[in-house]
């Protein structure tokens, strides 16, 4: 235990940057999306769409942002991250102040002053997404998956203090600063991923990318994903849900978080798609536990909670998965992210919508559940099938440039002519028992040569060994 905690501190001391941008945006998400400090006063009817729509304008607007950075970032050949990120702190703080205004003012001008503000956080919050996306991109998804499960508790922190040591007025002015440090942390954290290794931005035209069967797949899943988190959003927005109650969120999360964050330990042994599995259980768990003791508001409520952070961890997780596996880097990322705030977006509009036409669907939820977990199950089986497709087609055709890394690597770290050809097979993708059979031995000297080979290069997994001999063959390229 001691062991694993060490191991977990530094990796975040390595990168204490990223967790801290990364506790600035979900401490801010929490104060103003999750507690009463920015919630509309009882008032406001916002001309008869209601409180709830709210949630739906803030996520549309996300969506928006990112689709329209996915293009922009598509079609151009370098982006300027730190001009957007700039941009995006500006338009959430300004969003902010309106928000604040809005509480303030009389109904009439409130209402508007507060539904404008919300357009700008949404579009401020999307952006700043996308300039997240450049920096998680960068980094393992190993390391994605522990600073987010930590930033999770560290911005429950963060609302704590902003919601109980401060008073209304300084709550709303130190949220309308909180942009800009984290605008500063963020740029400070590019920089220094930016001196650590030159990044060489890539573009949905170079030849790094995956095939479109791949991204769809990756695109529905994720859409799934982010309707069946909209829709729990959906259920939480109805009555008694609809804000948290501080301690139990607070409680909720900080204890979420570091139960995520120790998790996080077996993924040396564990290939993403077990810890993708995993999750989704969790999220299935969740969701049809919401169900059941939907009679139960601070018990649904913490379900809730939980359900909606795997929900944020899985999207942000298999984002960077997929942007580090396929090379396509921040704009790989961002596709995945607007994928799940257009799903969220979708999965809102439709729980309240079924609101509206029935009145209530706490008779139907329990089958709403169990439909969107099948759904998740499907979108993911689709996925993987089309990821494995991919890996088998190209199996057969090796790379001359990770060839000639490999070779490299394998005289640097003395590798015998037996385990050179080994690491080759596994970088294909090949099983032990297919190894086995190319070489005419035994799985068992198989399974002992691999052992070696790994412990000579410093790698625990065949996608560890495929991102060493991947960063080599860049290396070389420079």
């Amino acid at each position: 235990m001691g062991k694993a905690l060490k191991a977990i501190l530094l990796e975040f001391e390595k990168h204490r940057l990223l967790l801290g941008a990364l506790v600035a945006f979900w401490g801010f998400h929490y104060v103003v999306f999750w507690s009463e400090a920015f919630a509309p006063l009882p008032s406001y009817s916002f001309w008869g769409i209601g409180g709830d729509a709210l949630w739906i304008v803030a996520v549309t607007c996300n969506a928006l942002a990112l689709g329209a950075f996915c293009l922009g970032a598509g079609r151009a050949s370098r982006v300027d991250f730190m001009r957007l990120s700039r941009a995006a702190a500006w338009l959430t703080a300004v969003g902010t102040a309106l928000l604040s205004c809005g509480l303030a003012c009389s109904r009439g001008m409130g209402e508007a002053a507060y539904f404008a503000g919300t357009m700008m956080l949404g579009f401020g919050t999307g952006l700043l997404m996308a300039c997240l996306s450049k920096v998680v991109s960068g980094v393992t998804p190993k390391t994605t998956y522990m600073c987010m499960a930590a930033s999770f508790a560290g911005g429950a922190l963060l609302d704590l203090v902003v919601t109980a040591a401060l008073v209304p007025l300084a709550a709303r002015m130190a949220m309308v600063a909180l942009p800009f440090a984290f605008c500063w942390v963020y740029r400070r954290e590019l920089v220094r991923q930016s001196a650590e290794k030159p990044q060489i931005e890539e573009t949905p035209s170079q030849p790094a990318e995956r095939p479109s069967f791949v991204l769809g797949s990756l695109t529905s899943l994720v859409v799934v994903i982010g309707l069946s988190a909209g829709l729990m959003r959906g259920v939480g927005l109805g009555d008694e849900l609809t804000f948290a109650e501080g301690p139990l969120f607070v409680g909720t999360v900080l204890v979420t978080g570091c139960v995520l964050v120790l998790f996080s330990q077996i993924s040396d042994n564990a290939k993403p798609t077990l810890l993708f599995q995993i999750v989704v259980i969790v999220i299935a768990g969740a969701f049809v536990a919401l169900a059941l003791v939907a009679h139960q508001p601070k018990v649904a409520f913490a379900l809730h909670t939980v359900g909606f952070l795997c929900f944020v961890l899985l999207v942000w997780f298999f984002c960077s998965y997929y942007a580090w596996s396929s090379g396509r880097g921040a704009w790989a990322f961002s596709v995945g992210l607007f994928a799940n705030q257009a799903g969220q977006a979708a999965g809102s509009f439709l729980c309240v919508a079924l609101v509206a036409l029935f009145g209530s669907i706490d008779s139907a939820l329990l089958y709403v559940s169990f439909g969107m977990v099948y759904l998740l199950f499907v979108a993911a089986l689709v996925y993987f099938s089309a990821a494995n497709r991919h890996r088998k087609s190209i199996s057969d055709a090796p790379d001359p440039l990770m060839d000639k890394a490999l070779d490299a690597i394998s005289k640097r770290c003395c590798l015998t002519p037996r385990e050179r050809e080994i690491a080759g097979l596994v970088m294909r993708g090949d099983s032990r028992s297919a190894i086995s059979e190319v070489l005419c031995v035994s799985q068992e000297t198989v399974k002992s040569h691999t052992k070696h080979l790994y412990q000579k290069l410093g790698v625990h997994s065949r996608d560890a060994l495929v991102r060493l001999v991947r960063n080599e063959a860049e290396d070389q390229m420079l």
